[in-house]
């Protein structure tokens, strides 16, 4: 991942943590991203080392984002502190009583054939555009009107 601040004493640290996680046959790409946003932030604020000021204000930057994501992000945060508190005892470690609650995911919406139906009567309607996630739609339905 490409950082665009300069090099912080929590560079390797970050590193250590990401290299011990993946030895466990995990990916952590999230957790990475993660992270250094979490470092670039302290950056930008001036300060070298994670604190509680520092963690609420980061995690007021994503409060339009939905509580699982939140915590999500919020755990990856504490699971590294964790992980640095093992070498250095005094280090911050943000409390997980204030984290954003866990919230149950959307119920899935069973869709009827005659509903199928209607929505690729819709799409049908709907002018194609490179960004529209109905392009895949209406390739679908061109497929299944005119197989090749």
């Amino acid at each position: 991942m490409k950082h665009q601040l300069g090099s912080t004493a929590l560079d390797p640290l970050i590193s250590r943590y990401l290299a011990h996680r993946r030895a466990l046959g995990r990916q952590y790409s999230e957790q990475e991203r993660t992270l250094h946003l979490m470092r670039d932030f302290i950056v930008r604020a001036g300060e070298s080392d994670p604190n509680n000021t520092l963690f609420e204000s980061r995690c007021k930057t994503f409060n339009s984002l939905t509580s699982n994501v939140r915590r999500a992000r919020e755990v990856a945060v504490r699971n590294f502190c964790l992980y640095r508190q093992s070498t250095e005892p005094r280090c911050f470690v943000p409390g997980i009583n204030r984290f954003a609650r866990p919230q149950p995911h959307a119920a899935p919406i069973i869709l009827t054939p005659a509903q199928v139906g209607r929505v690729l009567e819709l799409a049908d309607t709907r002018q194609a555009a490179a960004t529209s996630p109905l392009r895949a739609l209406n390739k679908m339905n061109e497929g299944a009107v005119n197989p090749r």
